[in-house]
């Protein structure tokens, strides 16, 4: 299942989407995919570095090359409480910059934070690259909880740069909320409510919450494009149930709930 919470805001609603389903791995991207977060959510002490290419929007594994994030720490809000599972980093492409060694903290406030800690109690030490081309990724023995995770560098190569994605889950929230049942789907229809292109599968979700007359939608992670449909629209289509799907893939389609769990 996938929810809708609904919650008063400043503006009238603030919805947000998370999972609820317990086949899925706990292994999305929580920086950028379908769980993603704004670059607004990226951020680290003031002032940021002279280069504008290394300031934290750019410490996503698809940034330009020659970007990646320099500083002291990277601070990411996450889209809610997620459970952390594990970590990847890349170094900056085309100037020989990577972080060989790195901690983690978290939060749930963005005020009081936690290390991470390994196996034997102490204060996890995460191994990061040996070069900027590749990937290094760290898979933790106990996952976490948070809604903010801060990284930080302690050794490097030339200098502290690295571009990270977070790998985990959002954590199901209960109040207000629409519930969606993703499926596979063979023959998905061509859209007769909206189409539009959306940042990640959560504002997906919202735009067709916003449409009393939308019954589901799809989503394609790879190009943002957001469809929604009658429910008439997808009579004919093949459902599939999902075995170990994350909700990343384009070929998932979401329908509205008559209840939620």
């Amino acid at each position: 299942m996938f929810e809708v919470n609904v919650a008063p805001g400043d503006l009238g609603f603030r919805l947000h989407l998370e999972p609820y389903f317990d086949i899925s791995p706990c292994n999305s991207s929580l920086v950028t995919g379908p769980f993603g977060v704004e670059d607004d959510a990226l951020t680290a002490p003031l002032p940021y570095h002279s280069d504008s290419r290394v300031h934290p929007l750019y410490a996503r594994l698809s940034s330009p090359i020659n970007h990646a994030f320099i500083g002291p720490y990277l601070q990411v809000r996450l889209r809610g409480k997620s459970m952390i599972t594990g970590f990847v980093t890349k170094g900056r492409p085309g100037l020989g910059q990577y972080i060989k060694t790195y901690r983690v903290q978290y939060s749930n406030t963005g005020t009081e934070w936690r290390e991470v800690k390994d196996i034997n109690g102490a204060v996890k030490i995460f191994t990061g690259n040996m070069n900027t081309k590749s990937l290094s990724e760290s898979i933790l023995h106990l996952a976490i909880t948070g809604s903010w995770i801060r990284v930080v560098p302690m050794t490097w190569k030339i200098a502290a740069a690295f571009r990270v994605e977070i790998l985990g889950c959002p954590i199901f929230q209960p109040g207000t909320r629409t519930c969606w049942k993703a499926n596979n789907v063979t023959g998905i229809p061509t859209f007769d409510i909206f189409s539009t292109t959306k940042t990640n599968l959560g504002e997906c979700g919202k735009e067709c919450h916003g449409h009393d007359e939308c019954h589901g939608f799809t989503f394609n992670h790879v190009s943002g494009l957001c469809q929604g449909h009658s429910h008439s629209n997808y009579l004919n289509v093949t459902l599939h149930p999902i075995k170990g799907a994350d909700g990343s893939s384009s070929s998932l389609l979401f329908g509205k709930q008559e209840a939620c769990p």
